[in-house]
């Protein structure tokens, strides 16, 4: 994971943002020890986490679901109503030649201003854009940014220590502490994006992985990439139809990356509410174990007892006979 270049580790102050939005109102309750981490972690793409995270920001009546299958008309017909799907690729730069001159009337888009939170973005580009069910203060937050840029939303976003918090709340806490070490040695030379560090290309640059959301606004089919200025967009399409035809758009995003390339997922957010929040809750807090601090402890007693050298021997070739 890695904090990448342009973006501030420490969000912007607030008070000029919207009363809704400032530490008073979002902070949690906190002594002078426990103040919240100020930064935007990186976030695992799973449905279960995903969903507890929609509950937590504040939505209620909608799952997420993991798509196996893009090229399968009947079940992503079966989808709707669907609210949107969530992309997450290995980001590599791209050409913005698809890109609207200026944001459509009536799609609510927010930007990427900070570092780490594309997968919050992007759930909020598909909320604020379908009739799922929100709690006051997201809608609150929904009409206090409509009127204003994508660039200004994603601020607004970003600015908000509750929506902060919650988005880190399922973070684990190495992902936090790399991104405090690595921040000023990626911060002159990495896009902004909510990346995770995974290996090195070709060319010997790091791995980085970015969401994006697929929604369906007024007869039309929008890709919202809170990297780019405005949303995509892809066609014109009955409602009934529109998961069709984003699952086509990503299988062709897809295409252009090399053969035979796995890193890639795809989430539907949709109507409905079969797995209880407890449930849920447990399914996603168990993937936040942290086992670093176990397999550095461990590591430590090996090389201590020299079973270490023992084990990563390579192993002694057999002589035979002639």
């Amino acid at each position: 994971m890695e904090n990448p270049a342009g973006a501030d580790s420490t969000p912007v102050n607030t008070s000029t943002v919207s009363p809704d939005l400032t530490p008073d109102a979002t902070a949690t309750t906190s002594t002078p020890s426990e103040v919240a981490w100020p930064g935007w972690a990186s976030i695992e793409s799973e449905p279960a986490v995903f969903q507890a995270l929609l509950r937590a920001l504040g939505t209620s009546g909608c799952q997420v679901q993991e798509l196996y299958s893009l090229d399968d008309e009947e079940s992503l017909r079966a989808l709707n109503p669907a609210l949107g799907i969530v992309f997450l690729f290995r980001w590599k730069p791209e050409v913005d030649d698809e890109v609207e001159v200026s944001c459509p009337e009536g799609v609510w888009f927010a930007n990427q201003v900070i570092d780490n939170a594309c997968a919050t973005i992007a759930l909020l580009n598909i909320v604020f854009n379908s009739d799922a069910i929100i709690s006051e203060e997201l809608r609150n937050l929904k009409d206090f940014t409509a009127p204003l840029t994508p660039a200004m939303k994603g601020l607004a976003v970003a600015n908000s220590a509750r929506l902060r918090d919650q988005h880190n709340s399922f973070a684990r806490e190495h992902e936090k502490l790399a991104v405090d070490l690595n921040f000023e040695e990626v911060a002159a030379t990495k896009p902004k994006l909510a990346v995770r560090n995974v290996g090195d290309d070709d060319d010997g640059e790091n791995h980085v992985y970015h969401f994006i959301a697929y929604v369906h606004v007024v007869d039309t089919l929008y890709e919202l990439d809170g990297l780019r200025k405005a949303p995509v967009k892809i066609k014109t399409c009955p409602k009934e139809d529109w998961t069709v035809h984003a699952g086509a758009r990503i299988l062709e995003r897809v295409a252009r990356y090399p053969e035979g390339e796995i890193e890639f997922s795809a989430q539907a957010v949709v109507s409905g509410n079969t797995i209880e929040d407890e449930n849920l809750e447990k399914i996603a807090r168990s993937r936040q174990v942290d086992w670093e601090g176990f397999v550095h402890k461990a590591c430590t007693l090996l090389a201590a007892n020299g079973m270490a050298r023992k084990i990563l021997a390579p192993p002694k070739k057999k002589g035979g006979r002639r």
